[in-house]
């Protein structure tokens, strides 16, 4: 019976821990604001300036949106349950939108920040991924993913982050999300320090 207890009480302090200590948060430390200096990761220019939609193989629907972004008045919607454009499994990239850099990131880790909001009246699931791509909407490497669901949504806009290494690599990102429910709402990306200190 003791050894039984102590084996709890041991599953409940590693449990307690990984919470701490395991799971990322995409929350940063110090959000930055959006600046345009290494991607020009808000949408108010046509698409071909700065960032474009791809032939994706990847099943979402994606609106480029005119009027509330959290950067001027664009932004993407993603939402679950279509294909945009007629995503087909031959198409040449996973992303549903690049964005090439404006100037050269940093050969070290940096931040990928990102405005987003829920507009759904349920909680999001699914994961939000990110590419290097090495020209536009090709040569895709992926470099994080994020669930949906721990990025801690809610309905106005919020910043969150996600930190990736070896950006310099590449010519931009590409983003997609896939699998689970969600509308969420993204705009201003642009890259900074890691999200976190430690």
């Amino acid at each position: 019976m003791r050894r039984l207890f102590m084996t709890a009480v041991l599953v409940a302090l590693s449990s307690s821990c990984g919470r701490a200590d395991g799971p990322t948060s995409y929350v940063p430390d110090a959000p930055i604001a959006y600046d345009g200096r290494y991607l020009a990761g808000s949408f108010e220019q046509q698409q071909g300036n700065f960032w474009d939609v791809c032939f994706t193989r990847t099943p979402e629907l994606l609106r480029h949106m005119f009027d509330g972004g959290s950067d001027g008045s664009a932004y993407m919607m993603l939402e679950s349950g279509g294909c945009f454009t007629g995503c087909m499994p031959n198409n040449a990239s996973l992303s549903l939108f690049d964005i090439w850099f404006v100037g050269a990131p940093s050969v070290s880790a940096m931040g990928v920040y990102f405005d987003a909001k829920n507009v759904a009246g349920t909680a999001p699931t699914g994961s939000l991924h990110f590419y290097g791509t090495g020209s536009v909407c090709a040569q895709e490497t992926l470099l994080a993913d994020a669930p949906l669901d721990r990025l801690e949504l809610i309905d106005a806009w919020s910043t969150r982050c996600v930190t990736v290494s070896g950006l310099a690599a590449y010519h931009g990102i590409g983003i997609a999300v896939t699998g689970g429910s969600h509308v969420i709402d993204v705009d201003a990306f642009r890259l900074g320090p890691p999200c976190h200190r430690s």
